[in-house]
């Protein structure tokens, strides 16, 4: 058994970016966003590239368990038909530790302990999450080895971000005819620079920061974006890179699309004519 760190995601939830498309009222920044590769046994991520325009065009419907199987396989490597799941899966212990675990990695020398009013945040949002997949999320108060870790650094690069902690073999097969990995520990890092979620004020509902919590527990467990946003393939945009109609976070949270980008009209301003993002994993 090998267990290597792989960096997840760099999509505007994870990179602190706000998409221009998405209209917000305070603050409208180009959003960098990149993809997934499976090499060697590693998840690793691409450079990242601008999008300035979302342009809605018909897609497919696509049925409940074929939106499961986007979930869980388009991680963007070819083939995309393998999956990576938690060991064990009835229970998965997580902590928003004091003290983190001490396993070398560099983001503990900017480490950063949060405030108890942070930590309830943290686990709202695995509550949330617990009501909608199988396995148990169990709060421990100190960190140790298999579990999912949620902490603050600003030695992160200035992204947030999920490693995922994965033997390199795959450990027997999926339904969709490809090899499952089995991860045993996840890493959630929080940038302390992000204004959106360096301040216990920042984690209210309908904020960015909560948000970027619930987005990447999910990719901790093992979930992936709604598709294969490939950065290498031109600009990324739900025109170009949604794979189905519902690829929007009116229905997933780990979707990189505004709720108006299927051509619906809807959108994210409040009834206080602000902009409110999703606050649960969604339908």
């Amino acid at each position: 058994m090998d267990n290597l760190p792989n960096y997840s995601c760099m999509c505007p939830a994870c990179s602190g970016q706000r998409p221009i498309t998405e209209r917000d009222p305070v603050s409208q920044q180009d959003a960098k966003r990149s993809y997934f590769t499976f090499q060697n046994g590693k998840i690793l991520f691409s450079d990242t590239i601008l999008d300035n325009s979302i342009v809605a065009a018909a897609k497919p419907v696509f049925t409940t368990d074929q939106i499961i199987q986007q979930l869980r396989t388009q991680w963007g490597g070819n083939p995309e038909t393998f999956t990576v799941s938690w060991s064990p899966t009835s229970v998965i212990n997580y902590s928003t530790p004091t003290t983190p675990l001490q396993n070398d990695v560099a983001e503990l020398s900017g480490f950063s302990a949060v405030s108890t009013a942070r930590k309830a945040s943290v686990k709202q949002a695995f509550d949330l999450w617990n009501d909608v997949v199988a396995p148990d999320f169990v709060e421990q108060t100190t960190a140790s080895q298999n579990q999912i870790q949620v902490a603050w650094s600003d030695n992160t690069g200035n992204s947030s971000y999920a490693k995922v902690w994965q033997w390199v073999d795959p450990n027997g097969s999926n339904s969709y005819s490809g090899s499952n990995y089995k991860m045993s520990r996840s890493e959630i890092w929080m940038a302390t620079q992000w204004w959106t979620q360096d301040q216990d004020s920042d984690f209210y509902f309908g904020g960015y920061g909560p948000m970027t919590v619930l987005h990447e527990i999910g990719h901790a467990i093992g979930i992936s974006h709604p598709g294969t946003y490939n950065a290498g393939a031109g600009d990324i945009s739900y025109d170009a890179s949604a794979e189905f109609e519902q690829d929007t976070r009116a229905y997933s949270l780990m979707s990189y699309w505004d709720v108006d980008a299927d051509g619906s009209a809807t959108d994210h301003i409040g009834s206080d004519n602000s902009w409110k993002y999703s606050q649960t994993p969604m339908v």
